[in-house]
């Protein structure tokens, strides 16, 4: 990790972010509906990953249907509960996540 970013983000537990895999056109509509991204403008599967500062990846979530919000995959990944008091989480703005924090008093 570089020196600076160590210095000023001590207790960084974990930088998490999110991806999208593209997958084949499902046949059934509701599975078209469910998997299309409009980000990608095609159907994905999308997953989170968390990376150590120390670039380590100490995390990775099951692959849910790629209209999912990185809020929403963030919740049901279950990341949360293996955090600690006082833990930070660098996540980019998209995530939104700041009341589940607040709501799991971390």
């Amino acid at each position: 990790m570089p020196r600076q970013f160590y210095s000023e983000n001590r207790d960084c537990r974990v930088i998490v972010d999110c991806t999208e895999f593209p997958i084949q056109k499902p046949n059934s509509p509701a599975e078209q509906q469910m998997t299309f991204s409009f980000y990608k403008n095609t159907n994905t599967l999308k997953g989170m990953i968390g990376i150590m500062p120390s670039g380590t990846i100490s995390f990775i979530s099951p692959l849910y249907c790629g209209s999912i919000s990185d809020k929403e995959l963030f919740i049901k990944s279950q990341l949360i509960d293996l955090l600690e008091p006082n833990d930070v989480v660098m996540a980019d703005k998209g995530f939104q996540i700041e009341q589940e924090f607040q709501k799991n008093k971390l």
